[in-house]
């Protein structure tokens, strides 16, 4: 019976020693399965806060090129603007110069026939120098109007009319220089004379016409 007991005993001590055992082993297992647990919380807590760094990094990246983006349009408005405004002023510079080029090409030329007419009528080679002198300004004149009207990109009519204008300068300068050189007027060339004022300021004010008509 004493014997029986003894053993019983020695199996309690053992199946408590065993129970120890497990419990130890257990404990660790469940202390190391927590520690990874830890461990790969705190590596999630880390990746979600570089995310969340990187996140917000790069909505100021793109709130800062978003500003960016909108002060460079702003720019480009007013670049434009500038442009615009910049092109308006150089034409209107050129139709101002144009302006004032007419009065000088519809003065001198008027100046120049009724000098050659009245070398005819009193020669005089004085008056046929003067009447040179602004056929010369009246040429002067013409080709810059011409020049600005291709600069604003004038149609073919004010270049046709600016040419013909020429054709008829050219005429009374063959008489001006035919004179000069000691010859005689002929009926033809009074009547040229007579007559180029009337074509000359048609085509000078036709061509004024168009230009005006067409600056924008």
């Amino acid at each position: 019976m004493e014997k029986n007991a003894k053993y019983i005993i020695i199996a309690l001590v053992l199946a408590l020693i065993l129970t120890n055992v497990l419990w130890v082993i257990s404990y660790t297992q469940m202390n190391a399965s927590l520690n990874k647990y830890k461990h790969d919380l705190n590596q999630s807590l880390i990746t979600l806060n570089n995310a969340s760094k990187a996140i917000a990094y790069y909505q100021k990246t793109l709130n800062a090129t978003e500003k960016l983006l909108n002060i460079t349009t702003s720019l480009l408005s007013i670049y434009n603007k500038t442009l615009t405004l910049q092109v308006i002023q150089n034409k209107l510079i050129i139709y101002n110069n144009s302006m004032i080029e007419y009065k000088i090409a519809q003065t001198s030329f008027s100046v120049a026939v009724n000098l050659t007419l009245n070398s005819i009528q009193n020669p005089s080679k004085y008056n046929l120098t003067l009447a040179s002198y602004y056929i010369n300004i009246t040429y002067q004149s013409l080709n810059q109007i011409k020049y600005n009207g291709m600069i604003l990109g004038l149609p073919n009519n004010f270049t046709s009319n600016i040419s013909n204008a020429l054709s008829v300068v050219n005429s009374v300068n063959r008489i001006i220089n035919n004179l000069s050189n000691g010859g005689k007027p002929t009926i033809g060339d009074i009547t040229t004379l007579n007559n180029a004022l009337t074509l000359y300021n048609y085509y000078l004010l036709s061509s004024e016409y168009i230009m005006i008509k067409n600056i924008k």
